[in-house]
């Protein structure tokens, strides 16, 4: 997830930008699905899963450059992507934020297959006093989600 210096001077150069990182994008380019799994930070996605995306989102990869007037999307070999996440918060509040990291998994990692993906979203609101029941409904309803992506 750390760009070095090298990383970002080659950033837009397809030819050396993903130096380093080839089983990555292998198995981006080959997947049918992401899942992305991960508990919210102030509101976002954590670092390290924020540094993943800056190296691994790129030109070559996840869209094409080549006119930067009508960037084009590349990863049409993703079918479905899941969001998997938790709120320290309440629902409201992840609302009136704006629930980025809603959007993140349904809007912009979507926009990369052409927006013909289809993003599912599970969310745990308020984890920090969710009772047993809520949590254990909360595992079933991604057990289920898990089961008929696998199916």
């Amino acid at each position: 997830p750390v760009l070095s210096e090298d990383g970002r001077r080659h950033y837009h150069d397809v030819t050396r930008n993903q130096a380093g990182l080839e089983s990555y994008v292998a198995r981006l380019t080959a997947a049918e699905a992401i899942i992305l799994q991960f508990p919210t930070w102030c509101f976002g996605l954590p670092a390290m899963l924020k540094g993943f995306f800056d190296r691994m989102i790129m030109p070559g990869v996840a869209f094409d450059l080549s006119d930067p007037r009508h960037v084009k999307p590349t990863l049409r070999n993703i079918r479905r992507i899941v969001g998997i996440v938790t709120y320290g918060r309440p629902r409201r509040m992840a609302w009136w934020m704006s629930d980025p990291p809603r959007k993140i998994v349904t809007r912009y990692m979507r926009w990369f297959t052409g927006g013909t993906a289809r993003a599912d979203y599970h969310a745990l609101y308020h984890l920090n006093i969710a009772t047993d029941r809520q949590r254990a409904g909360f595992i079933a309803r991604v057990e289920r989600a898990m089961r008929e992506l696998a199916a």
